[in-house]
Formats: structure tokens, C-alpha cells, sequence
């Protein structure tokens, strides 16, 4: 899709929403769930622009179970510009008149110091280390300072993100609490039968719901809490992301689609000696061994914990394995330039990068 530009797409919740993580949920277990992950944004997006578009669900559901959904999409009128749509996010963001700005995780070396101002982890040679030894030889990461262990969750923006990718670090100004922009909803239900409409005794759940805040900050002059993403399409759909009521977040949730300006995102150095790559949305490596991207030169790596993902595979009609991706917010040290593409590996790593997953921005360290 080259030569095709990005669209910014701002999404404006109309109520709590909720995205199911990969856990299992049975009897006794709570439902629980977070921030939306890129699948869940290009499915629902897709969905809107298929219904758009003339698209006959009734006929797909009968046509998906041959397999081949590729071909079952054809069959029923589906446009061709919006199965090759590619999307990116989504992500927090903060919201005006004027703009849409995304917040992005942090970055996994970067953290709040005990004393003041940030601690950040770079690469240290082996041998500074005692005892250090790594079976793929990379080098430990080692901070310059204690961090503040009860600094509470942040966000930054992209000129906050832009900042620490040259090598500065963000201004506070820049730097968003994560319990400022959104809360979870706590809530009991119980399961209705489906035959009588009647309540099960003793099937009771739990569920979080995710609830993004009105306002940051809490003022009425301040900026409106949404989420942003980004879609690439050609054709002439734009004019259907106008105003577009998308069903997204779980039954009978809906958010607000506007078509906005996209981001202007910090571009890559292919001449750079040494960089940093930044994971802006969670990815997937090899299945087996330890999850690295396969990039030259890679001289170490920091990450959170793996986030669990599942989902519903269409053409079975039914869940997805679990599978579990690296978080946005890891960062990889490469001497070289490296490439965008490496950050995401495996057989379906063209659909996955359709659908958003492994978006990695370029920055610099000293080596």
C-alpha cells in the first residue's frame, strides 16, 4: 500500500467499555480486562467499513465455514480496499479542538528516580557485571540510579516519546498518570438463561469494566480523554470514516470514530551507529525460544511481562489459542540502524502487521 497516507482516526467512548484479555473465563472467575489490543481495533474497524460497503453478513456466515475466509469474503461483496486496510493503535489519547495527541507507553528503560528526577537503563559490558552470562550474548541492562518503586503508572505523549527517543529526557509536562485518564468499573452479574430469561442461582461473575475519564485534567477546561488509531486505506473511504458510530468494546458498547490529522511520528535513521527501537504497540517473536526480534546487531533488550491474547478466529467460529505478546513499551538496543520490519516475526507476520502489531519507533544511544 505504498503511497497511500495514514488516517487519523480519534475514538470517543459512549460508555464504559471492556476488552477480554486471553484468561480463560468460566464459573467463579472474574472477567477481567484492559486496554484494547490492535486486532481488536482493525476488527471492529473492518466490521464498521464492511456494513458501509454493501457487505452480506448473513451469506459470511454461512460461506466462513468452508475455511477459506479470504475467498468467503469475496463471495459477499466484500470491498477490496477494506480487506487490505492497515491499522495502527490504538492508544490513549488526549483531545482538543485543534488536535488529537496519543499517549504511549512508557518506556520500559525509563523510569521515575527515588531522589529526583528519572532513572534510565542503558547496556553495560559483560564483564562490568560479575557472573553475567546470556545464552543469546547480550549484554545486561543496568540503570544509573535507583527508581522510585511508588511512582504511580505513566503515559507520555509523542513529543514526551520523542524526547527520550534523542536521547533527553521528557519534561513533566509531557508525562501523564495513567489513573488520570482512565479507571476500571467494578461490577456483579449473573448469568440469564437463554430459553426462559429467567436468573441461574448461584452463577454469579464479576467484571472490569474499563472506564476512561471525561476530562484531563479534571477540569472543565481541560482536554477529553479518547483513544486514537490510525488506518491506511485505498480507495475512496474516507468519507465513511466521518462521524462513524463503531460497535467496539463489548456487546452494546459503541465509541464515536472522527476522521482527524494523523500523527507526525519520529522518522528512522538509516545511517545511525547505534539505536534504540521502541515497541509503540505489542508484538509477537518466534514461538519457540525467548522472544527476540531477529534483528542484526541486537546488543540487549528490556521488557515487561508477556500480555496474554486471544480472540475469535473467524473461520471456525470459535476462540483462538492463547498466545502471548511482548507489551508496548519494551525497548531493544541494536548497534546498526536496524530495521522496523524485524520487530515482528513468525508465519503470519504480514496479516499481524496489518492489523497493527510490532509498530517500533527508531531511536539513538550512545553504545
Amino acid at each position: 500500500m505504498a503511497g497511500t497516507s495514514w488516517i487519523g482516526l480519534r475514538l470517543d467512548a459512549l460508555d464504559t467499555l471492556f476488552f477480554r484479555d486471553g484468561r480463560p473465563f468460566d464459573a467463579a472467575s472474574r472477567a477481567t480486562g484492559g486496554l484494547p489490543a490492535p486486532q481488536t481495533l482493525a476488527g471492529a474497524v473492518r466490521t464498521a467499513l464492511l456494513a458501509r460497503t454493501g457487505f452480506d453478513f448473513a451469506r459470511f456466515a454461512a460461506e466462513r465455514k468452508n475455511g477459506d475466509v479470504m475467498a468467503a469474503l469475496r463471495k459477499c461483496r466484500a470491498n477490496e480496499a477494506v480487506i487490505s486496510a492497515s491499522f495502527r493503535g490504538p492508544w490513549l489519547a488526549l483531545a482538543d479542538d485543534r488536535e488529537v495527541t496519543p499517549l504511549l507507553p512508557m518506556p520500559e528503560v525509563l523510569k521515575r528516580a527515588k531522589s529526583a528526577g528519572w532513572s534510565r537503563a542503558k547496556p553495560r559490558k559483560p564483564q562490568d557485571v560479575p557472573g553475567w552470562h546470556d545464552p543469546n550474548d547480550l549484554h545486561p541492562v543496568w540503570r544509573d540510579q535507583e527508581t522510585d518503586a511508588k511512582a504511580a503508572p505513566e503515559l507520555l505523549t509523542l513529543a514526551g516519546l520523542t524526547s527520550f527517543l534523542t536521547g533527553d529526557d521528557p519534561a513533566d509536562a509531557e508525562c501523564v498518570k495513567l489513573g488520570d485518564v482512565h479507571g476500571y468499573d467494578h461490577r456483579v452479574g449473573i448469568e440469564v438463561s437463554a430459553d426462559s430469561f429467567t436468573t441461574k442461582e448461584g452463577m454469579l461473575y464479576g467484571i472490569q469494566l474499563l472506564a476512561l475519564k471525561r476530562r484531563y485534567p479534571d477540569h472543565p477546561t481541560g482536554r477529553k480523554v479518547c483513544l486514537y488509531a490510525e488506518i491506511q486505506v485505498d480507495g475512496d473511504l474516507e468519507h465513511h470514516l466521518a462521524n462513524m458510530a463503531v460497535p467496539f468494546g463489548g456487546e452494546g458498547k459503541y465509541v464515536g470514530a472522527t476522521k482527524v490529522p494523523a500523527c507526525v511520528w519520529p522518522a528512522a535513521d538509516a545511517s545511525a551507529k547505534h539505536s534504540l527501537w521502541y515497541l509503540a504497540t505489542p508484538t509477537f517473536f518466534s514461538p519457540t525460544g525467548r522472544p527476540l526480534p531477529r534483528v542484526a546487531g541486537l546488543t540487549a533488550a528490556a521488557s515487561g511481562a508477556g500480555i496474554p491474547v486471544s480472540g475469535w478466529d473467524v473461520a471456525y467460529n470459535g476462540p483462538r489459542p492463547t498466545r502471548f505478546a511482548v507489551p508496548a513499551g519494551a525497548v531493544y538496543f541494536v548497534e546498526g540502524p536496524g530495521e522496523s520490519t524485524a520487530f515482528l516475526d513468525g508465519e503470519q507476520s504480514g496479516a499481524l502487521r496489518q492489523e497493527g502489531w510490532g509498530f517500533a519507533l527508531q531511536g539513538k544511544w550512545e553504545g
